[in-house]
């Protein structure tokens, strides 16, 4: 095995599936190609399902350059693969392979971090496949273009110039003040004790009386104002990520649980604190510690010399253990998104754990997550401990050094009491500043884990059309749907879903789909609804297609109740109009009444002001249903799409609906297994695997013959 002194960067995966891509990512940048888990996950999708086989993962090491060597090898020969490499980790996993020590082994886990493990639990886990990779003659070296900075945040923000400039301003003249101080000291123990001069006394107690007032004021100020701003920036970049997630594809909340999503707004909050504590914060300490610099200069050049070069040990010490505290600090995220996802998804699914009797099984789920969140915390712990060890040794020698050579310098009449004490004051305020420089520094680089999580959901492209593409208006759309040769095969799949689907839904037309479990109905509905993006020219929706139009515009004509729709945290109210601000209300009993609901919420003590929320199940699985179907009906649609609408509802309750329903003058597609409804549409389709057919001669004959 190769020796070498470069480290392997851990990349954590944010699904199972993509292990095999965390792997490769974290090999390319240690050959020197920086490459993130979003870009190759963007350019080789995984299949949720499914992850990635070796034969996968020649291909993709080829495409970057990388020549693969797959290998089968022994326990013996574990120290002859050359580092890093790829292993297959228990049946079903990879892992980097770093370095393979005396009875231990040296891992890099997408799924844990770095990891030590001794050699005899390392092969409980090792399957003996292992796949090399090296630079090939087209592999090219480059960092990473696609990282955000900071000054891009900066430059998204609005309102904050001026406070900024206040803030600024008034830290300057605070720390320009604040430099008086020592010199307050030096003069009264020089001037006015040695000469015993009462009137110089209360001369400088007076002028400093008043320096120290404005010092204090002017440090309030910019207290205030950096709350301020902290405040407003993590609101304004808060926003900003909410609000750019909301319009992510639905693909993107497929790879990504909930606890993970709300991992990733709470680190832009991070980056906005940095950005005023570091804007503001650096600038002044930078100011301060040139300022401090001079004057320690000015009072003893081998006195500064000495505080200098202790700060320059301190710095060197704090930037050695920087990688591992940004290694800790993204395995605390990571880890901590995976607790709060199970946590979550045991609030939620509180219902099924008891009739399963599985809370003791779910609870150590989450308290496993939890507790390798803990040791992260305990790793980034032991660092900062090590560090603030060193830095107290080499602060308290710097110390001892200082005062023992001024009182030298003294004692031989070189210098004044006065003017050592002023000195100390200096070059403590001179350290303070420099120490929280170096704090702010190190802070940054561990940010970066905060701004490469963030950037994961600002990168993704939204469903928003590009700046130059050419948008086609769908304010004339009446329903119409024309489906020319469509054909879907999910990202990263080998079989497609859906097979030239050909189909054509008149204005106003009423059409069932029906089909056996997993033939391809609900994707259907999920590529008109633009969900899922079809190939340009197969699916138009008033004649435009749908590759062309903005797709919030055009579900503003369309309104859907599927299989994953819930209700919303409000009233019965807010639900059904959507949170409209000037409710419809004659619209939302009509739609209720269509429902079949209406009765029901009338028979309540709040009506339609009752407070619905996750943890008021007062209401049956069929009510929340037709809540559902009326809230589609609300809008008023040119497209209704259902599927699966009447899987809670009694065949009655089912029909009345349909009968209500159907009356509409809009185009309604609807997917069932309810074969009593299927008399009351216009055509009937069936779906068998991928394939779309005309059923409707078939089942009326059927019918008739019964």
């Amino acid at each position: 095995m190769l020796f070498n002194t470069r480290k392997v960067r851990p990349v954590l995966q944010d699904e199972v599936t993509e292990c095999g891509l965390a792997c490769l990512a974290m090999i390319a940048s240690w050959h020197g190609r920086e490459t993130t888990l979003r870009a190759l996950r963007n350019r080789y999708p995984v299949r949720i399902d499914s992850g990635l086989s070796f034969f996968d993962l020649m291909e993709i090491s080829n495409d970057l350059g990388l020549r693969a060597r797959g290998l089968q090898f022994d326990a013996g020969e574990l120290d002859a693969l050359k580092t890093p490499c790829i292993l297959h980790w228990g049946m079903n996993h990879y892992v980097v392979l770093t370095k393979v020590g005396y009875g231990s082994v040296h891992i890099v886990d997408p799924a844990l971090g770095e990891t030590k493990l001794p050699l005899a639990q390392a092969l409980t886990h090792i399957t003996g496949y292992a796949l090399e990779l090296n630079p090939d003659i087209g592999f090219t070296r480059a960092g990473r273009a696609d990282r955000i900075r900071l000054r891009d945040y900066l430059e998204g923000l609005t309102g904050i110039r001026k406070s900024l400039a206040i803030g600024i301003a008034g830290g300057v003249a605070a720390q320009l003040l604040l430099l008086l101080g020592p010199s307050y000291v030096q003069l009264t123990i020089d001037e006015a004790l040695k000469k015993t001069d009462v009137d110089i006394l209360y001369l400088l107690t007076i002028l400093f009386a008043i320096v120290f007032l404005f010092d204090t004021l002017y440090a309030n100020l910019v207290g205030n104002i950096k709350s301020y701003l902290r405040n407003i920036v993590s609101q304004q970049l808060s926003a900003n990520m909410v609000g750019h997630l909301a319009r992510l594809p639905i693909g993107y909340f497929l790879f990504h649980n909930t606890g993970d999503s709300i991992s990733r707004v709470s680190s832009v909050s991070e980056v906005g604190r940095f950005l005023v504590d570091g804007l503001v914060g650096g600038l002044l300490n930078i100011v301060t510690c040139t300022l401090t610099l001079v004057l320690m200069l000015y009072y003893s050049p081998v006195l500064a010399g000495i505080s200098l070069a202790g700060m320059v040990l301190f710095a060197l010490s704090r930037l050695a253990i920087q990688p591992q505290l940004q290694d800790a600090m993204s395995q605390i995220l990571t880890r901590g998104a995976e607790a709060d996802a199970l946590l979550i998804e045991n609030i939620r699914s509180a219902h099924s754990i008891k009739l399963l009797s599985a809370e003791t099984a779910r609870s150590s789920l989450w308290v496993n997550a939890f507790t390798q969140k803990l040791q992260a915390m305990r790793q980034q712990e032991r660092l900062q401990l090590l560090f603030d060890a060193v830095s107290k040794g080499i602060v308290h020698v710097e110390q001892l050094v200082i005062v023992t050579y001024g009182a030298w310098l003294v004692m031989h009449g070189q210098s004044t009491i006065g003017v050592i004490y002023a000195f100390i004051q200096y070059k403590n305020l001179f350290a303070d500043k420099f120490i929280d420089s170096i704090q702010l520094y190190v802070r940054r680089k561990v940010l970066q884990v905060h701004m490469d999580r963030v950037a994961d959901v600002l990168q993704t492209e939204t469903e928003e059309p590009a700046p130059d593409a050419v948008v086609r208006p769908v304010d004339g759309f009446d329903g119409t749907l024309s489906i020319r040769a469509l054909s879907y095969t999910p990202k990263g799949g080998n079989r497609p879903i859906l097979r030239d689907i050909a189909l054509d839904v008149p204005a106003g037309s009423k059409i069932a789909i029906v089909g056996r479990t997993g033939s391809g109905k609900t994707t259907l509905l999920n590529l008109i609804c633009g969900l899922v993006r079809p190939e340009p020219g197969t699916l138009f929706v008033g004649g435009v297609d749908l590759a062309e139009v903005n797709l919030r515009q055009y579900r503003k004509h369309l309104a859907a109740v599927t299989q994953s729709d819930q209700l919303f945290r409000g009233t019965i109210r807010d639900n059904i109009t959507n949170f409209a601000p000037a409710p419809r209300i004659g619209a939302m009993f009509d739609a209720a009444k269509l429902a079949c609901i209406h009765d029901e919420i009338e028979r309540l003590d709040h009506r339609y002001d009752t407070p619905l929320g996750d943890t008021q199940k007062f209401l049956s699985a069929g009510q929340m249903q037709r809540l559902l179907i009326a809230r589609a009906l609300y809008c008023e649609p040119r497209l209704l799409i259902l599927d699966e609408f009447s899987s809670n509802l009694d065949q009655a309750t089912t029909h009345e609906i349909c009968r209500n329903v159907l009356t509409l003058p809009c185009t309604i597609v609807l997917v069932t297994h309810d074969a009593s409804i299927l008399s009351m549409v216009d055509r009937i389709y069936q779906m068998h695997d991928g394939v779309l057919t005309d059923a409707t001669d078939a089942w009326r004959a059927a019918e008739e013959a019964r």
